[in-house]
């Protein structure tokens, strides 16, 4: 070992250099191997649950959501005044009475529709007694008597006033003369002076095709299950009701967190979450395989493992002659330092050190070293920070979906109240902030943004009486193309509140969108017939002199486009015929992704 560090201490430096290369290049690699694919597992795996969690949970809004829309329709239900008088009467009061009884059931037609056409509820049945003529209607009324001795009464009696919600089950309609696969909530419906009498029963059916399709949206793996289950282990809803039947045993496991957690089914390890759905004996359950985690990462370490072999090959060949370039070089300097040595009394060397040139470079190569690598720390934290800084400036979130949600309720309690006007102006703002959020993506359709400027001019219209007339031209095979998220109604407004200055209550403002190819890209033009600008105006407003208060969101456009599409793309503003302002929108032409 000891003339093995000899021979290697006082070896060429280049033979020092090729021998380096080689173990640290081969060390490296099996390092970096390991490495990557233990780092390759845990970032996906993490991912993984990250991914599944959001999509966990994104159902369980939703089947929240489904769950109380059938609920709020069941409480309209059993207070409404039509069908409380309806269902009071007695059998002496009404027999014979066909007009009368005709009436009510029209009466309660018209209003059982209205619900369904404006909640997404497939059917609303009242089960009535049989002495109305009615009763056997099969559609939106049925017969309670025959209803009452059957299970599905039964477990209606058994929950009580809670309400039941039933398994997925044909219904048939006599309307549409077919069976459709619903899933239904029964509840009993007490008259309002004698709340122990039952007077009849409320079945509300929405289609198990609309439950199937948030299990499937859930699942975002191949092999994995999401599912739904009542409390006696009965299936409500699954994405692969094959994978179900073959996983024994979970389905009536009722020790499942609300986390994830791994456990063994039919012999494979599972990632298990379950959580309950409220208002409801339901609870929502995943299995996620962990093979698939094992599977995606094997498939990404084979082309990893390719790149490695052709970096180790190129590493020699440039090795090689890397080396050979660098050790003529410092023989040379080497050299030249030998010659001066007599002149440089207090140079110091390292006893019994490696006898090659690197021993006499090695103090000088190691101060400027460190000092080149403060150097570049310090100008890379200074780039980041001013690059971080940008980046903060142009950054702007908003999160409305209180506000949407807010804005769905007033529309519910002016419908209730018969205020249409608040109905319009609370579904054409819900409507705005729907296309604001736009799901979370950065980018839009045309067609998406020409409606945002529609209801946010819809909008300003119920504010002054109809002030505001808005043009579009815009030929239909431009609409399905993609654009940046909220960059037409910021201009649509700016023109709105630059174009208002000064003008009588009893002038009106035009504003016209029109859209066209040019050299295979898209231009939106915005043209009013406000004030004007000068040119001087005009010229500054996209630049940093108009400053904050002055045209601050459309430089902010401007910015987001020629970041996003590069600097030939963006905003132009220029005058029109009718002494306004025209701003043209450039960006290229690319097909929006569907989905």
């Amino acid at each position: 070992m000891r003339k093995i560090y000899k021979w290697f201490s006082h070896a060429k430096i280049r033979t020092k250099m090729l021998l380096s290369y080689m173990v640290i290049l081969l060390t490296a690699i099996v390092a970096v191997c390991l490495l990557m694919y233990f780092y390759m597992m845990r970032i996906y795996r993490t991912q993984l649950l990250y991914s599944a969690n959001q999509a966990f949970e994104q159902a369980e809004e939703f089947l929240s959501y489904r769950v109380n829309s059938v609920l709020y329709v069941s409480d309209l239900l059993r207070v409404n005044e039509n069908i409380q008088t309806t269902l009071e009467k007695r059998q002496e009061d009404i027999e014979g009475d066909i007009i009368g009884q005709n009436t009510d059931m029209m009466t309660l037609e018209n209003y059982i529709y209205s619900i369904c056409n404006s909640i997404d509820i497939y059917q609303i049945s009242l089960y009535v007694p049989d002495y109305l003529m009615y009763s056997n209607q099969e559609v939106l009324f049925r017969n309670l008597n025959k209803f009452q001795e059957t299970k599905e009464y039964q477990r209606l009696s058994e929950a009580n006033e809670a309400g039941v919600w039933l398994p997925p089950q044909e219904l048939y309609s006599a309307d549409t003369n077919k069976t459709v696969e619903v899933i239904s909530f029964l509840q009993n419906i007490r008259d309002t002076t004698q709340m122990l009498e039952t007077i009849g029963v409320q079945r509300i059916s929405i289609r198990s095709s609309d439950i199937n399709t948030i299990m499937e949206k859930a699942n975002i793996t191949t092999s994995g299950i999401v599912w739904v289950e009542n409390s006696r282990g009965e299936l409500i809803s699954c994405s692969n009701e094959l994978l179900y039947e073959e996983m024994e045993g979970l389905q009536k496991d009722n020790d499942v967190s609300d986390e994830w957690e791994i456990r063994e089914v039919s012999g494979e390890e599972y990632f298990i979450r379950e959580q309950g759905i409220p208002k409801t004996d339901w609870r929502l359950m995943a299995a996620l395989p962990n093979r698939e985690l094992f599977q995606s990462v094997n498939a990404m370490l084979k082309p990893l493992l390719w790149v490695f072999c052709i970096l180790v090959i190129v590493a020699v060949v440039m090795a090689i002659l890397f080396s050979k370039m660098i050790t003529s070089r410092i023989s040379r300097l080497a050299a030249q330092m030998e010659s001066v040595e007599d002149k440089i009394p207090h140079l110091r060397m390292e006893e019994g050190g490696p006898e090659d040139e690197i021993g006499q470079l090695f103090q000088s190569f190691c101060y400027m070293s460190n000092r080149l690598e403060e150097l570049m720390d310090r100008e890379y934290e200074n780039g980041k920070a001013v690059k971080h800084a940008e980046l903060k400036a142009l950054q702007a979130q908003i999160n409305p979906h209180f506000l949407y949600n807010t804005l769905d309720l007033i529309n519910w309690e002016a419908l209730d109240c018969g205020a249409d006007r608040i109905v319009k102006i609370s579904r054409a703002l819900a409507k705005f902030y729907k296309l604001s959020l736009n799901k979370g993506k950065e980018f839009s359709s045309v067609r998406d943004e020409l409606d945002h400027v529609t209801y946010y001019i819809m909008i300003q219209n119920f504010r002054y009486d109809d002030r505001l007339e808005l043009l579009m031209d815009v030929p239909e095979k431009l609409m399905d193309y993609k654009i940046l998220h909220i960059v037409l109604q910021p201009l649509a407004e700016n023109s709105f509140v630059h174009g208002m200055k000064g003008r009588s209550e009893e002038s009106t403002l035009m504003l016209q969108i029109c859209g066209y190819e040019e050299n295979g890209d898209i231009v939106l033009e915005v043209a009013d017939n406000g004030c004007g600008m000068t040119r001087e105006q005009m010229s500054k407003i996209l630049s940093e002199e108009a400053g904050e208060g002055s045209g601050y969101g459309v430089r902010n456009i401007h910015t987001r486009i020629q970041l996003v599409y590069g600097e030939t793309y963006g905003l132009e503003y220029r005058g029109n015929e009718w002494g306004g302002v025209s701003v043209r929108l450039k960006f290229p032409k690319e097909r929006r992704d569907k989905g």
